[in-house]
């Protein structure tokens, strides 16, 4: 049987950053074990969508605007058959003496992140996998997470704070996911 052995006692692995989708994809796989045929399993900022919602058409997941004080609807994909995962530095954050600090921490040297990434967004076939994804892409930043999402041909929409605006960076692979669905949902329509 594989296994991990540490050598070192002060060594630990973290897996929190997947604690959302893998919750979704266990949820998601007991409906499909029961043959539930249409559901929408969300679970915090991670969702598993199959099937069509009660109109017969994908589930409209809402991506929100990266602001702490409110909430606003920035753009609304549409899901179905696949997971979708938003991580974001607007919602586990406080302010001491006028600098934010976010809950997303960079591995590389112990403290909080501090981008003008406000959220990455992630489509693909498992939750867990997305839900990893966009927590990577939150810590990689508004450059990095962007290239890295276009060099692996993943579906990724990240909200990009710039000055007082915010802007939309989408992948290749998400605007193809975005065509190939609005498609296949206007010609059922037909």
């Amino acid at each position: 049987m594989p296994a991990i052995r540490k050598t070192r006692g002060d060594v630990y692995i973290d897996l929190s950053a997947l604690g959302e989708g893998y919750g979704a994809d266990r949820v998601a796989a007991d409906l499909d074990a029961r043959g539930a045929a249409d559901y929408m399993v969300a679970v915090a900022g991670t969702i598993r969508a199959k099937g069509l919602n009660a109109k017969g058409r994908p589930w409209a997941i809402a991506i929100e605007e990266p602001l702490p004080d409110r909430r606003a609807v920035h753009r609304i994909v549409p899901v179905s058959n696949r997971a979708i995962s938003t991580s974001g530095d607007y919602r586990n954050v406080f302010e001491k003496d006028g600098k934010r600090y976010s809950h997303e921490i960079d591995p590389a040297t112990g403290v909080p992140i501090e981008r003008n990434l406000g959220s990455a967004t992630v489509v693909g076939e498992r939750a867990t996998v997305v839900d990893g994804l966009a927590t990577a892409f939150m810590v990689l930043g508004e450059l990095r997470g962007p290239a890295l999402a276009t060099s692996e041909g993943l579906a990724a929409y990240f909200i990009v704070r710039d000055r007082e605006e915010l802007r939309g960076v989408a992948s290749p692979a998400f605007e193809e996911y975005l065509a190939r669905t609005t498609h296949d949902v206007g010609r059922e329509a037909q």
